[in-house]
């Protein structure tokens, strides 16, 4: 029995993510949700609207095995920065339970660029899917994800 990534990859309407399926023994998944129309305080204190964005989610690898994964937030606004914030990786099994959360860093200061990369190899416990949460001040403000399944 081949195994094989499902890409199921959401869009919004300034989305340039796709899904690429290189071949059984190896996969690509791309793709992107809306992210924004929130408000988010500065450590200063201020208090800022966050703009339309995008939260961006790869991965390669094949089967239950991730050779690199990435996360990061793609802003139309330019040299817009974002604060308190983190990126967290999420795995569930195919009934939809969380099995492992891999908590990024939180970052206090505010940065222009919001990204989490992981170029270690790793092995998925259970076939289900692999989720990238993008967390500000602590609340979740965007997910994306993507399905792994077996044949």
């Amino acid at each position: 029995m081949q195994r094989f990534w499902q890409v199921a990859v959401l869009y919004s309407a300034i989305s340039l993510g796709g899904a690429l399926m290189t071949s059984t023994a190896s996969a690509t998944a791309i793709g992107a949700e809306p992210v924004g129309g929130f408000e988010m305080e500065t450590p200063a204190g201020v208090t800022v609207r966050v703009p339309e964005c995008q939260l961006n989610h790869e991965i390669h690898g094949s089967g239950k095995k991730i050779t690199h994964q990435i996360a990061y937030l793609g802003c139309a606004v330019p040299q817009f920065s974002l604060c308190n914030w983190r990126i967290d990786f999420h795995y569930a099994d195919t009934n939809g339970k969380t099995y492992k959360v891999d908590k990024g860093k939180t970052h206090h200061s505010c940065d222009l660029s919001a990204k989490r990369e992981i170029k270690e190899n790793r092995t998925l416990k259970h076939y289900g899917k692999a989720c990238a949460h993008l967390l500000v001040n602590g609340k979740r403000r965007g997910v994306q994800c993507h399905y792994i399944t077996e044949e």
